[in-house]
């Protein structure tokens, strides 16, 4: 989003986000594979007088569910 201040419990609350990340200013909604939340972002986004830049839908693989899984138990490992 060009601004700041975004309330992201505004995006967390549209039914179908599973997770709202957010890492150098850029925002990555996660949802189930069937479902597509574009429309309710692009509608929350426009609610909060905000401009979404670029937005794209992106599945995962295998190896990057697989990476991230792993990632977790690693990382707890070592703390």
């Amino acid at each position: 989003f060009a601004q700041k201040n975004v309330p992201l419990q505004a995006f967390k609350m549209i039914k179908g986000v599973d997770e709202v990340v957010v890492e150098n200013g850029i925002y990555t909604f996660s949802s189930a594979p069937d479902s597509d939340i574009r429309k309710e972002i692009f509608e929350t986004a426009v609610a909060n007088s905000l401009t979404i830049l670029e937005m794209h839908k992106d599945k995962a693989s295998i190896e990057d569910i697989f990476r991230k899984l792993t990632k977790s138990v690693v990382d707890a490992k070592y703390f």
